[in-house]
């Protein structure tokens, strides 16, 4: 507030004070590397005495609300209120300020660090100036070309390369004739939890083809490209290999056949013996249960063959049934996708920057956190809701990508008493035979569950160390959390990301 009020004071005083104190910045735009360090430095005349000069470096938002990033106060280091993005990151040295320069050192550049920056400077005087950073990571290309079985007249490689970065590209193929074999290939995209954006394409060519190809990454709007030469080796063989003199065609696929079949034994064998391992701790619920097996709804089988793929498989019908059965999935699955998921929600979903997100980038990658902040009547819990009604209907729309988890478990923190697990059986699983341990093999040792924690808020110290530890140690659980601006200051440590989902006047219609 102080800052704020500074501010105000110096933008109606601004024509004599700029005339007794001045600061300007090195450079208007700096430019800066994912993962490097970048300097920002403002420059303020000398002569007054250092132990009373106050530094004020602040993040400026889109919004108009801002962060801090660096305090220096009489002199002396104050990161009290940092904001948590910027903690242990950003630096000053105080040596240089007696040359008059304020330089603001931040290590570990984040793509989120993208913005607008003030440097404030009061030693008697008073001033500020801005500077624009711009964070990018540019593309390494990884190619590889491999072989494919061969067809009756030809044979096909594989040709395909792989790269993260920031901004995003398109991917194009040409060849050495500069033909356009872009359509020819097959592309994806998707967002790390660092925000880089991951680029994958495959192109099938004819292998015998004496040709030079090559995969272009290209931005538009920067006009930066990015070139990856691929070359077919002219020793590629086929994947057939061939068959050996006086070995007859029919004892050669006989050979080849039983093969095939001892392979097949062997890896039903290994997985048999790595089932029986995982089982044992969901096997002990059947055993603490054995008067009551009758009540349970879920079959709780104790065959070690079966183990805990049965209980998580169990866990998804009982969970799909309580999502399809609610009163939104109808709808979730009609009026939500052709309107909030088609029209108001792309255009409100945004990083730090106020910059719009793909929607699939709600869905964090394993073993990662993302918090989701809104307003009230923002959508949040109609956005949940939705997530898991699509989840379990198969047949409709998924706009998220929330089929791609084995799992879905959507739960209310509001009014929230205990742990993870502890809620999990108080809202979903009132009637089942499923304990704590039960529930935390599964969220623990599965590799693609999703756990959406909605309306979460400061007060439930018990969820919050729960939660901490579901992160800590989980294997690779994915985790998104929904509460309001600041509700989850006190545990903004636990998130990778953090996204915003703005008000507008459509949500009115939607929620």
């Amino acid at each position: 507030m102080k800052i704020i009020l500074l501010v105000i004071v110096l933008e109606f005083h601004w024509p004599v004070l700029r005339a007794l104190f001045t600061v300007e910045m090195a450079k208007a735009l700096y430019l800066a590397e994912f993962g490097n360090t970048v300097k920002m430095e403002c420059r303020f005349p000398t002569g007054g005495s250092l132990d009373s000069i106050n530094v004020y470096w602040h993040r400026m938002l889109s919004n108009g609300s801002e962060y801090e990033v660096y305090t220096l106060l009489n002199g002396n280091e104050d990161l009290q209120s940092q904001h948590p993005e910027y903690k242990g990151r950003a630096h000053m040295k105080p040596d240089l300020l007696r040359k008059g320069r304020a330089e603001l050192e931040i290590s570990n550049v984040k793509i989120s660090d993208s913005g607008s920056y003030r440097c404030l400077i009061k030693m008697g005087g008073a001033d500020y100036k801005q500077a624009t950073l711009s964070v990018k990571a540019p593309y390494k290309i990884k190619t590889h070309v491999k072989e494919l079985p061969k067809n009756a007249d030809h044979k096909d490689a594989e040709l395909s390369c792989e790269s993260e970065g920031y901004p995003p590209v398109q991917v194009l193929w040409r060849d050495g004739n500069d033909q356009d074999l872009s359509k020819k290939a097959s592309s994806k995209h998707s967002v790390t939890a660092d925000q880089l954006f991951h680029i994958s394409s495959l192109l099938i060519v004819n292998a015998s083809s004496n040709n030079t190809y090559h995969c272009i990454l290209w931005n538009e709007t920067m006009e930066e490209t990015y070139n990856a030469s691929l070359r077919i080796p002219a020793d590629i063989k086929t994947v057939d290999p061939p068959i050996a003199d006086g070995v007859s065609s029919t004892a050669y696929w006989a050979t080849v056949a039983i093969l095939l079949v001892t392979i097949v034994m062997v890896g039903l064998i290994i997985l048999m013996w790595k089932k029986k391992i995982k089982c044992s701790q969901l096997r002990a619920m059947s055993q603490r249960h054995p008067e009551e097996e009758n009540e349970v709804h879920i079959h709780i089988n104790t065959n070690e063959d079966d183990g805990i793929l049965q209980q998580i498989e169990n866990l998804r019908e009982l969970l799909k049934a309580k999502y399809t059965a609610s009163s939104f999935s109808d709808w979730a699955i009609g009026e939500w996708h052709s309107g909030f998921c088609e029209q108001f929600l792309p255009q409100r979903l945004v990083n730090s920057d106020g910059q719009t997100q793909p929607l699939t980038t709600l869905i964090p990658q394993p073993k990662g956190a993302l918090l989701l902040e809104g307003d009230p009547l923002s959508g949040k819990s109609r956005l949940c809701q939705a997530l898991a009604a699509m989840w379990a209907d198969s047949t409709g729309e998924d706009t998220f990508g929330a089929r791609e988890c084995e799992l879905v478990v959507l739960l209310q923190c509001e009014g929230s008493i205990g742990n993870i697990y502890e809620e999990m059986i108080r809202q979903l699983l009132p009637e089942k035979r499923f304990s704590e341990a039960d529930l935390e093999a599964v969220l623990m040792d599965h590799f693609n569950t999703l756990l959406i924690l909605d309306g979460y808020s400061k007060g439930n110290t018990t969820l919050d160390e729960s939660l901490r530890s579901l992160i800590r140690e989980g294997y690779s659980i994915r985790i998104l959390v929904t509460s309001l601006p600041e509700g989850c200051e006190h545990i903004l440590d636990c998130f990778g990301s953090v996204l915003k989902l703005q008000n507008g006047v459509a949500a009115d219609i939607f929620l």
